[in-house]
């Protein structure tokens, strides 16, 4: 086939190689933008959501302070926490049997160094909850939020925490820590952090894993040191159960505990009874999620075996690339506007296809999302310039 009349002049390829360059600096710079990571999140949540295998929550129960609890409740509003109230609704989850208690709550130092570890006004019940949390992990896997910070060369190093220097006796192999600080890209399962001087740091879900199923770590990549991409399940599938009610002890409320992994977090509303937006709350793939529920999410892509290995950044790249580069060709072949047209509808189908193929058989990721406004892009642009 010929080239068109204006394709074979020198200004069309120079437009081309502006574009290529405009387009991969948008890229960049959108990737730093906050409507990005929604386009982003809406991309991989319907690919991931069209596997015929349904996601369903089976490992565990969230179990939230609501405003009832909060506001009008022991305990009584307060920051932090009170540590009497945790440790009373800690033993009664413990009441229902459950496989793992895992506390999604700050209980880190009124200094990071650790040369306060706990004020002196809450240092009372701070030993109660401490001294609870002994007695059940004699019987039970508990697992606590580490607190994690950056040193002065940006490595990760451990902060200190109110159970800094407790000592939990024989029942200290049943107390796990794992940090709740999330990652960047929350669509990506957090694991094992490296820290300053050797040694790691598990996040707070493969903590969970671990004390609740370690057979599936076998699940995770190996060699890797990236995150992987983890399935999403929307929030209104969990099971989640006021600790109201927890605390009644209502049969129904603690028949769904046993033998699962219970997250304990907070679900209260920021400024009031119903007022403001609930606390802890997270942009995510399935939308905006109580950090509770996010950390169960990511406890069931593990479990479950959904993750994901994400596509190499330079593979992405090379892909945006070639699509503007192809399109260029294209658009300069002649042939009528349609058929033209209705190859780029087909290249389209062909990127979510392909990007689908690669998820559910191969277990990869490719952002098809990046490249079709890549290609589309590059459509408009000529028709605006040389037709």
């Amino acid at each position: 086939m010929k080239l068109t009349a204006g394709a074979r002049r020198w200004q069309y390829w120079a437009g081309v190689a502006v574009f290529i360059v405009i387009g991969m600096l948008f890229s960049d710079w959108a990737a730093r933008q906050d409507f990005w990571p929604a386009a982003r999140y809406f991309t991989y949540q319907f690919l991931t959501g069209l596997s015929w295998r349904k996601a369903i929550p089976q490992n565990t129960v969230v179990v939230l302070v609501d405003d009832d609890e909060y506001w009008r409740g022991e305990p009584a509003r307060r920051v932090p926490i009170k540590r009497t109230y945790l440790a009373k609704l800690v033993r009664a989850i413990d009441a229902a049997d459950p496989a793992v208690i895992a506390v999604d709550f700050d209980l880190s130092s009124p200094l990071p160094d650790g040369s306060i570890v706990e004020h002196p006004d809450y240092a009372e019940e701070t030993r109660t909850l401490l001294h609870t949390i002994r007695e059940l992990a004699a019987r039970r896997k508990i697992v606590l939020a580490q607190t994690i910070k950056f040193d002065a060369n940006r490595e990760y190093v451990l902060a200190s925490d109110i159970y800094g220097g407790f000592d939990f006796g024989a029942a200290a192999p049943n107390v796990r820590k794992g940090y709740i600080a999330l990652p960047y890209e929350v669509s990506r399962v957090p694991l094992a952090l490296p820290l300053a001087g050797g040694g790691s740091v598990d996040s707070f879900a493969l903590a969970i894993v671990k004390a609740y199923n370690a057979d599936a770590l076998q699940r995770l990549p190996h060699g890797s040191s990236h995150f992987p991409l983890g399935g999403f399940i929307e929030a209104n599938k969990f099971h989640t159960v006021a600790a109201g009610a927890v605390l009644k002890g209502d049969p129904a409320a603690l028949a769904l505990l046993a033998h699962r992994a219970v997250i304990l977090g907070a679900g209260w509303h920021r400024l009031a009874y119903g007022a403001g937006a609930p606390v802890d709350l997270h942009f995510s793939p399935v939308g905006e999620v109580a950090g509770a529920l996010l950390h169960a999410n990511f406890v069931e892509a593990i479990v479950d075996g959904r993750i994901f290995s994400p596509a190499g950044e330079k593979s992405l790249k090379a892909l945006e690339f070639f699509l503007a580069l192809g399109g260029a060709f294209l658009f300069a072949l002649r042939m009528r506007a349609r058929r033209k047209w209705g190859i780029v509808a087909g290249a389209t189908a062909i990127l979510f296809v392909g990007s689908y193929i690669a998820l559910q058989n191969l277990g990869v990721f490719f952002e098809s999302f990046l490249p079709i406004v890549f290609v589309w892009l590059h459509a408009f642009a000529h028709r605006i310039v040389f037709e």
